[in-house]
């Protein structure tokens, strides 16, 4: 793992005299909300509709692929944006697959301007997917998330995250399985080196804090992990489409052990 996050940094490095040297670029021209784990403080714009296609695959502890489809919807402008996600989960054990709970999410921009942004989101998860093949909670949810974007030079950006997710008990759901969440509060940042407009690097770092209730016994517990994900994404232009494809490598690691994946991203953004 450390000689991939050396690697990493050695490639920004090697770039970024590159970039000072070319022409400047402005902000609005750059490749923006096209992160993979933390959230970029953008809403779409007026009459911008995007859609986004992520999948990750994991060897261990089992093989498995995830995936998720949003759309993302502004309503009346960019101050506005609605959208939802539809997790989809293939697991090899057992061949457990299917949709998950589904994220319904409204998003308000706060500000937006040439050096940093803030956009507020309130998410109501429906518990569509099956607890017992572990494709789901089997418990509605409401989470906020609070990102926040610093556009500090035409070379880097900086994101910042922190938000809780506040679960609802289901009482029907005892005897069906094990544990159920209580509340889980998340917090992460990321860099993104802008290479050129529409390349970059980037580098997120995630810490999530999980409070579960045992069915068995009654009392509560913790679990907490981390995860590090170094990756790039480009943007291909073709008349008014804008298609940005990216990969990544998230490293976890939690109480179950140390983990690694490959993420692909794929995104659709075009007026309507």
């Amino acid at each position: 793992m450390k000689k991939f996050i050396h690697l990493f940094f050695l490639l920004i490095a090697s770039q970024i005299s590159f970039a000072q040297e070319a022409e400047p670029k402005k902000f609005s021209e750059a490749i923006e909300d096209n992160s993979f784990f933390i959230e970029e403080a953008y809403n779409q714009e007026a009459h911008v509709v995007q859609h986004i296609f992520n999948f990750i695959f994991d060897k261990k502890p089992e093989k498995a692929l995830l995936s998720t489809f949003t759309q993302e919807w502004p309503v009346g402008g960019q101050k506005n944006q609605l959208s939802y996600t539809i997790p989809y989960t293939y697991i090899e054990k057992n061949n457990t697959k299917g949709i998950g709970d589904i994220f319904l999410n409204y998003r308000y921009q706060v500000y937006d301007n040439e050096t940093s942004a803030f956009a507020p989101r309130l998410s109501l998860l429906i518990p569509t997917g099956n607890a017992k093949n572990g494709l789901g909670n089997d418990q509605f949810a409401l989470q906020t998330n609070l990102p926040f974007s610093m556009r500090v030079s035409n070379e880097f950006a900086f994101h910042l995250n922190a938000g809780i997710t506040t679960f609802f008990i289901n009482p029907k759901s005892s005897g069906d399985i094990t544990d159920q969440h209580v509340l889980q509060f998340n917090a992460g940042a990321s860099v993104i080196c802008l290479v050129s407009k529409h390349f970059n690097f980037f580098l997120e770092a995630l810490y999530y804090n999980d409070l579960s209730k045992s069915e068995v016994t009654g009392s509560k517990y913790s679990s907490q992990y981390y995860l590090l994900n170094p990756g790039v994404r480009f943007a291909i232009d073709i008349n008014k489409l804008q298609i940005v494809p990216g990969l990544s490598f998230p490293i976890y690691r939690g109480d179950s052990g140390e983990y690694s994946a490959t993420f692909f991203y794929l995104s659709f953004e075009h007026p309507f």
